[in-house]
């Protein structure tokens, strides 16, 4: 009987173990995502414009920290990883890396890096 009771809380315990899921989030860089604003600067202080991209600028960051993008300012890079909450250091094969800043809101992707003037691009998540 003991044994009984033994087996049957060790298999409750096994069958309630919490399931991991691959599933992204919202808020997730994972994914592949679609430029619809560009942060452009004329020593102005700067403005979101929304973009008419012909083809449309795509970057995708998979799970397994690839990159992967049509536009020449991604395109160069392969690689990323998360860098806290709101950074990521992305590379290219020659071991070259930036970090960008990056944040969500109303459901946009938006990633901050440093030009001359300050540079940005927004995403929607395709």
């Amino acid at each position: 009987m003991i044994r009984f009771i033994g087996l049957l809380v060790v298999t409750i315990l096994f069958g309630c173990a919490k399931e991991e899921t691959t599933q992204t989030t919202q808020n997730d860089i994972v994914g592949k995502w679609l430029r619809v604003e560009e942060f452009v600067t004329a020593g102005t202080g700067g403005t979101w414009v929304q973009t008419n991209d012909v083809p449309p600028v795509t970057v995708e960051f998979t799970s397994s920290g690839k990159v992967i993008s049509n536009h020449t300012l991604y395109s160069g890079y392969t690689g990323y990883r998360k860098m806290g909450t709101d950074s990521i250091e992305i590379t290219n094969p020659g071991g070259s890396s930036r970090i960008n800043k990056y944040s969500f809101e109303n459901g946009k992707l938006t990633i901050l890096y440093t030009c001359r003037e300050g540079c940005g691009d927004r995403f929607t998540r395709q």
